[in-house]
């Protein structure tokens, strides 16, 4: 018969393996949302009748453990200084696209879910 030590210590080892293939299914549906999200930026940003990079095509996703952000890339200068572009249509006094970050989001939403629950076969 196994001792109380020894049944710790499988249970340990039970609980370890768990953890780390829970891990990686949220890893996999991470990537599928942060895809997703990019893909809804990509549709509903401004875009500008000229030559050059736009934000619409400047949208990127970064890779954490456990998080992903997605963000554009371009920056433009203002006051003397290279910034997000994103944060200037995004927060700017005199956008007229102010929140399009944020509304593109609460559209998706019911859409990174899926896409999260699709990756990690739920």
């Amino acid at each position: 018969m196994a001792s109380n030590q020894e049944w710790i210590n499988q249970w340990e080892k039970i609980e370890k393996e768990i953890i780390m293939m829970v891990g990686k299914k949220v890893e996999i549906g991470l990537d599928a949302a942060a895809k997703e999200m990019e893909d809804e930026l990509e549709r509903v940003s401004p875009f500008m009748e000229h030559a050059g990079e736009h934000i619409k095509n400047s949208w990127d996703r970064k890779k954490y453990p456990k998080k992903r952000y997605v963000g554009s890339t371009k920056r433009v200068r203002y006051q003397n200084r290279m910034v997000p572009l994103s944060s200037l249509l995004e927060y700017g006094k005199n956008s007229k696209h102010k929140g399009f970050i944020r509304k593109a989001f609460n559209n998706a939403k019911p859409r990174l879910i899926q896409a999260f629950k699709n990756a990690i076969g739920r």
